[in-house]
């Protein structure tokens, strides 16, 4: 009788911890389904295809997607093309930014005669010390502020301090105005690959990389044009 009675404690012991485990694993299965329905409709993903995603999902993983899943699951869409156009512009922007001062030392030795060479080459000096000090702050205001925000505020201050560097008439405004467009570099052109490569999938990241950087060089060849035929016309 003890070994009856035994058997049928065992017996329900089981059926629970087979209960059990079917809850877990229908919990662990809506969370996964939860997290792939979060998928951007920018991707240009229909319902049937996330619903697909969603079973192939379930049946490869018995927990939660990580994040870089999540953007191996949803592939490259539109959302990423935009993307990666806005952080191509705003890196060809920031080579020309760089690559301008260069071509206009001649320029400002005609402007400001007085000037030795060992003065004017604080221009580019100045820029470069900028970008140096201010690069680790962006970092640390990106971790704890949001990539966007830094991507955006870092190019605003180059466009300001730029703009107020092309009205300015005395060299030693004009040597802050080159320091704090630096400042702006050393947050846009490291957050310029970070924003984009946060949101592309892994096995695209090498390609987008190389894709990014061929937007630096439309900005060289942008500044090439420029000091061929704008600086002979216009001075």
């Amino acid at each position: 009788m003890a070994t009856i009675a035994s058997d049928e404690i065992s017996e329900e012991e089981n059926a629970e911890a087979d209960a059990d485990a079917k809850e877990e694993k229908g919990e662990r299965r809506g969370k996964v389904r939860d997290r792939v329905a979060l998928l951007p409709a920018a991707c240009g993903q229909s319902v049937s295809d996330q619903q697909s995603l969603s079973d192939g999902a379930e049946a490869d993983h018995g927990a939660l997607l990580t994040i870089d899943e999540v953007l191996d699951l949803a592939g490259c869409g539109k959302f990423q093309v935009r993307l990666h156009a806005i952080t191509g512009l705003g890196y060809m922007a920031d080579t020309a930014e760089l690559l301008f001062v260069t071509f206009l030392l001649p320029e400002f030795a005609t402007m400001w005669p007085e000037l030795s060479r060992p003065q004017l080459s604080l221009v580019p000096a100045l820029s470069a010390a900028g970008a140096l000090l201010a690069a680790p702050l962006w970092g640390l205001a990106s971790d704890l502020h949001g990539r966007r925000s830094v991507f955006l505020g870092s190019l605003c201050l180059v466009v300001v301090a730029g703009l107020a560097g092309a009205a300015v008439s005395s060299f030693i405004a004009f040597l802050v105005t080159r320091v704090l467009v630096g400042a702006g570099l050393g947050g846009a052109l490291t957050s310029t690959f970070v924003v984009f490569m946060e949101f592309c999938p892994t096995a695209q990241r090498g390609k987008g990389t190389m894709l990014l950087t061929l937007w630096g060089v439309l900005g060289v060849f942008y500044v090439g044009l420029c000091a061929r035929f704008v600086i002979p016309a216009f001075g």
